[in-house]
């Protein structure tokens, strides 16, 4: 019999762990940066409901535009 190369330690001890690593690094990155997105996202959605809000109190806009248009940015969430 051959004793065991070296190869398959060096393969547990070191490597692996680096993939391993890694991994969890992308995904932690990851997750992180698309919760910041849905912030961002949230937002513009509020700020555009701000300006429809404001718009339709000036007059700009008929109660059914405002409902319609509101309705539709509800949507997209």
């Amino acid at each position: 019999m051959k004793p065991p190369t070296t190869f398959y330690g060096m393969l547990n001890f070191l490597i692996l762990p680096m993939v391993f690593l890694t991994l969890a690094v992308t995904g932690a990155y990851g997750l992180l940066s698309s919760l910041g997105k849905s912030g961002e996202e949230r937002a513009k959605r509020d700020a555009a409901l701000e300006v429809l809000r404001e718009r339709f109190a000036r007059g700009e806009l008929s109660e059914e535009e405002f409902l319609r248009r509101k309705k539709l940015l509800e949507e997209q969430s």
